[in-house]
């Protein structure tokens, strides 16, 4: 991390100490470690390489497996994890009713067949496993700038303004899965239930002033108050059913419809 980045950032963690003095940065990495089983089986989908500010999920000593994919081949070297693969959401290297745990962070934004993504991950969960993945919401105000945005200015976003990201880090966003009714449309189509929750977080995108940041503060305290669909994340969990339905084990042409 460059000397600038890292001043931003320790700007940014200053001011979230004053104004978020009860906000936990973290709370996605302990909600998962909490719902993945003592001696279970987990998959985190992009993975990453586990270094520098990449999400590091505290599962290898909890769980019996823990495997790790990502398109990305850094993930190989991912000390983390206790098995690593280079695949796609979409086309995952194991066989059915593999995991207790398939899990992803900040990853749903970047899927092109996020239907395709969902139906994976329950292809590989065990009866009764839980899905889970933290993402972006599409009407944050972060996301409606990034979609309307080219992907060549986020890398320079990231690279002028960031806070320790690097380039290789950034990657193309769709946001096809990234409000409560796509969520839940996704997931009637393959036969389950999806539970969304909208979760507020500081402003750090608008953290490079402090006029900015108050702007966002006020923001956060006003409209996504009123408003909760308006808040920049979103935690989902879908339940595998117990029992095998139909609708997972033969959805193509349901979500095609």
């Amino acid at each position: 991390m460059n000397s600038k980045a890292l001043r931003r950032r320790q700007r940014l963690q200053e001011w979230r100490r004053k104004e978020f003095p009860d906000f936990d940065p973290w709370h996605f990495n302990t909600t998962v470690e909490k719902a993945a089983p003592e001696g279970g089986d987990a998959l985190e989908i992009g993975a990453g390489s586990g270094v520098g500010l990449q999400t590091q999920m505290p599962l290898k000593s909890r769980v019996n497996r823990y495997a790790g994919v990502d398109i990305d081949p850094r993930v190989m070297d991912n000390p983390h994890l206790h098995e690593a693969h280079v695949a796609d959401a979409v086309a995952l290297p194991f066989e059915d009713n593999s995991f207790d745990l398939v899990f992803h962070t900040m990853v749903a934004e970047h899927l092109a067949d996020p239907a395709a993504s969902v139906r994976e991950s329950l292809r590989v969960l065990k009866p009764g496993g839980l899905l889970m993945f933290h993402t972006v919401s599409f009407w944050s105000y972060a996301s409606l700038i990034a979609a309307a945005t080219p992907h060549w200015f986020h890398q320079f976003f990231v690279r002028h303004l960031g806070m320790g990201r690097i380039e290789e880090d950034v990657f193309p966003t769709h946001y096809r899965i990234n409000t409560a009714s796509a969520i839940r449309r996704i997931a009637h189509g393959l036969g389950v239930d999806a539970d969304v929750e909208n979760i507020p977080v500081p402003p750090a995108y608008l953290a490079f002033s402090y006029p900015t940041w108050l702007l966002g503060v006020a923001f956060g305290r006003t409209f996504e108050n009123w408003f909760p669909w308006l808040r920049a994340q979103i935690v989902c969990r879908i339940h595998k059913p117990d029992a095998p339905t139909a609708a997972v084990t033969n959805v193509e042409d349901r979500v095609a419809a």
